[in-house]
């Protein structure tokens, strides 16, 4: 309560003084600063009454949300000594995935004194210091206060609100208040052309594993969206920090190049081991399983081939279980799902119609086949590499299990031996 009250007054003071700073701002006998409505000396129009800091964390594998960083504001009033740190988290920010899916997590501002916000952030902590003018300064912190009021009012978006998103679009606001448009210029690194899956691919490399989770059910809302406007494309906090270091606000930089070492983590490291490597693993004994055909006099090698179909296709169908609950019944730390194309070849159909194969397993490998070439030459990615690897493994277990090849495989062994 007591933090909210110091907000509040702070922001009550920097309405005022924005309300009156023409009319309240005088100077006495003495050539000392002298603000009439307040009557005090604190000239709240110095370009030191409030400032401004953007706040890094450095990526971390700890959660799967944290591999991307974190993004918040520090803003100071040295006058009144507050010093807080704006941060837009989730008010189940220390929730599991498997958490996630059974709960529907919430997003919102809070104000955090800065001591506490530093001992608390288990990543490492950059600061950079803002060049933005006083009055924007101060709507900046009108702004913050009026959506910390709120609470935990939206639902987790990672694409409309995650950290780098609301904290652009916080100093947007702010800026927008008293300068035109044009007055911010900003030279994108050649990301607009880009898809915010790309994008979410560029920045989380070093966490291969938490990233197959994520591209596995982003659906296609994060593909069809290269024509967005620039500003909505902004996702991570390590992007908003390259943008804002190639951003002016009438002509001058709006963030310092010089940043402020809080704290340091671990730096994290991709593992050895990678999805795309197992998914190697099982095409190679996809076609193992498909060599064994031609062994099909030694029982063991059959039972081998078997074994490796059966666990191909139990994995198979875990995942489509899986997608088909992503998509219609559970939440996780991203917007609802939409379509998304790995329900083609990950789906439960396979295994309710396992008993009528024959009819339909040649036909589902070419659709397979020709969705693994599509996927290959799209414009832009839609799914990972990782995700065409499995599903060419599926296919070729499925080409398997049509029979066709065995049955030509007898007709050559019985034609071989009339001779």
């Amino acid at each position: 309560m007591k933090k909210r009250l110091n907000i509040l007054l702070v922001t009550l003071l920097l309405l005022i003084a924005g309300t009156f700073s023409v009319s309240a701002q005088i100077v006495d006998a003495e050539g000392q600063y002298v603000d009439t409505v307040f009557n005090d000396h604190v000239d709240r129009t110095a370009e030191d009454f409030v400032t401004v800091s953007l706040l890094i964390s450095q990526p971390s594998d700890a959660r799967v949300y944290s591999i991307f960083g974190h993004a918040a504001l520090r803003l100071q009033c040295p006058a009144f000594d507050l010093d807080y740190v704006f941060s837009y988290i989730s008010i189940h920010s220390d929730a599991t995935a498997l958490e996630y899916i059974v709960i529907h997590p919430t997003m919102g501002l809070i104000a955090v004194p800065t001591e506490q916000y530093i001992e608390e952030e288990f990543r490492g902590i950059t600061e950079y210091a803002m060049y933005l003018p006083p009055q924007v300064e101060t709507e900046l912190w009108r702004i913050l206060d009026e959506s910390t009021a709120k609470g935990y009012d939206r639902p987790y978006d990672c694409v409309a609100g995650s950290c780098a998103q609301m904290v652009s679009q916080y100093i947007n606001r702010a800026i927008a208040t008293a300068y035109p448009k044009d007055s911010v210029q900003t030279q994108w690194l050649g990301e607009p052309e880009h898809t915010m899956h790309e994008l979410m691919n560029m920045y989380a490399q070093e966490a291969p594993w938490q990233l197959f989770l994520i591209n596995s059910i982003l659906g296609s809302s994060y593909v069809d969206n290269v024509n967005m406007t620039n500003a909505k494309k902004i996702l991570f906090p390590l992007q908003l920090l390259a943008l804002w270091h190639n951003t002016t606000l009438c002509g001058k930089p709006i963030l310092s190049n010089e940043p402020i070492v809080h704290t340091t983590s671990e730096i994290m490291t991709a593992t050895m081991i990678k999805p795309v490597h197992v998914a190697i693993l099982l095409l190679l004994l996809s076609l193992l399983s498909l060599a064994t055909i031609f062994f099909s006099q030694r029982k063991w090698m059959e039972n081998v081939g078997n074994g490796i179909d059966y666990t191909i296709l139990s994995l198979q169908t875990l995942a489509g279980i899986f997608m088909m609950v992503m998509m219609w019944v559970a939440y996780l730390p991203f917007p609802k799902a939409y379509w998304n194309w790995l329900l083609i070849p990950f789906n439960i159909l396979p295994a309710i119609c396992w008993k009528w194969r024959k009819y339909w397993a040649l036909p589902y490998a070419i659709v397979l086949a020709m969705w693994c070439i599509v996927m290959l030459f799209v414009p832009h990615m839609l799914v990972d590499a990782t995700h065409i690897v499995l599903t060419a493994t599926f296919a070729i277990t499925l080409f398997k299990q049509s029979n066709i090849l065995q049955r030509f495989v007898t007709k050559s062994d019985a034609h071989n031996i009339s001779r």
